[in-house]
């Protein structure tokens, strides 16, 4: 038997229907998901029963893996394979100073504060809340393709300084009007990653628009947790245009919001689009798996100049 696929194209992304993990994927099907995938940014897989060895599999569909950047998080015994939500309590986050949420990440990309930001990731949720931990993706090169002509050659002469840092420290991509970190009295949760994560990662340089190297499509290449400005661009100006850049390639027309589902993959171009976790509330759970694209994408450099290579 052999895999029998439907692919239906949304405004955002695409659906892919019928996939069994317990068949082999053939090389057809491969080559009409990894299609789907380039055409798109994103795919969604619906229905799907799947173990981890089988997610594995299903994500080499889109080339090799690679270890993800913060291998304390990764299943014991598969270094390829990252378990979100089970082994480490989250920051708790409070919202308009009225709700606490765990598990809030803003507009970003994975990998988005190194010099080789990855090609793609793949997401399966184990446990899923009753409401609420939705995942917002961004199509940033659709966004891109709206702009004036006059603003995309603006964006394509700027760079960005970069940094690791908490979503609470950057006042770009919000989807709330306000968001701190909750106090300990709170929510008693420890931080995910220490003093000695951040400094691994040192402050990057990275263009505004890059070009898809397999499309060829021009991308707005922004990672709004991460960034900190402009380049050459006075402070005040800075942060209105990255707000004016960042409201505009997550708005209405190029944004996707994903409800989640038992059974659903998704998978992800991370040079193409950004993506958000809205969060839920400490009374539920919510764990999963995910898989990362080798193939990284050269955009960026260190700011201190350093070679990356000796990174």
């Amino acid at each position: 038997m052999v895999q029998q696929l439907t692919i239906r194209r949304r405004a955002v992304g695409t659906e892919i229907l019928g996939l069994d993990p317990a068949l082999p994927i053939d090389e057809a099907s491969r080559a009409k998901i990894y299609g789907a995938w380039i055409d798109s940014g994103l795919v969604i897989f619906r229905d799907v029963e799947i173990d981890a060895s089988q997610l594995i599999t299903l994500s080499r569909c889109f080339g090799e893996l690679e270890p993800p950047t913060m291998p304390e998080l990764c299943v014991k015994g598969e270094p390829l394979l990252m378990e979100l939500g089970r082994r480490v309590f989250g920051q708790g986050y409070v919202i308009d100073e009225r709700e606490l949420r765990l598990g809030v990440q803003g507009w970003h990309r994975d990998t988005g504060f190194t010099p080789t930001t990855c090609k793609g990731a793949l997401l399966y949720m184990t446990e899923i809340p009753p409401e609420q931990g939705e995942t917002l993706f961004a199509d940033c090169a659709a966004a891109y393709d709206a702009l004036s002509e006059e603003m995309q050659q603006r964006l394509e002469r700027l760079e960005v300084h970069v940094t690791l840092k908490g979503f609470a420290d950057t006042p770009f991509g919000k989807t709330w009007s306000t968001i701190r970190l909750a106090t300990d009295e709170e929510y008693a949760g420890k931080a995910t990653f220490d003093a000695k994560t951040f400094e691994r990662y040192p402050p990057v340089i990275q263009p505004i628009v890059v070009t898809h190297p397999e499309s060829g499509r021009k991308c707005i290449f922004l990672s709004p947790q991460y960034v900190d400005y402009v380049l050459g661009v006075p402070s005040e100006d800075s942060e209105a245009l990255l707000r004016q850049i960042i409201d505009h390639a997550t708005s209405a027309p190029f944004r996707y919001t994903h409800v989640w589902k038992p059974g659903d993959v998704v998978a992800w171009d991370n040079r193409r689009f950004m993506h958000a976790a809205m969060g839920y509330h400490p009374k539920y759970k919510r764990t999963g798996y995910r898989t990362t694209f080798a193939g990284p994408l050269l955009r960026g450099r260190y700011a201190d100049g350093r070679p990356v290579a000796d990174y």
